[in-house]
């Protein structure tokens, strides 16, 4: 996004277009990783630290006279 913003100034400001050599450069580094991670690591499965339980009150008390 970053590269994006620049490559816009860029192109408004000083008239040069560098957005193909941008996608260029974008495209090899999909295809990079696309060679390095063509399976996606295995998750671990993470385990839910368990809740204590809630009480149940007894309720509203009657107040003794």
């Amino acid at each position: 996004a970053a590269k994006l913003a620049i490559a816009a100034k860029v192109d408004f400001f000083t008239g040069r277009f560098i957005g193909d050599k941008l996608r260029e450069e974008l495209e090899k580094r999909i295809a990079e990783i696309k060679k390095l991670y063509a399976k996606p690591p295995a998750r671990k499965k993470e385990e839910k630290p368990a809740r204590p339980r809630r009480r149940r009150g007894k309720g509203r008390r009657r107040r003794r006279r």
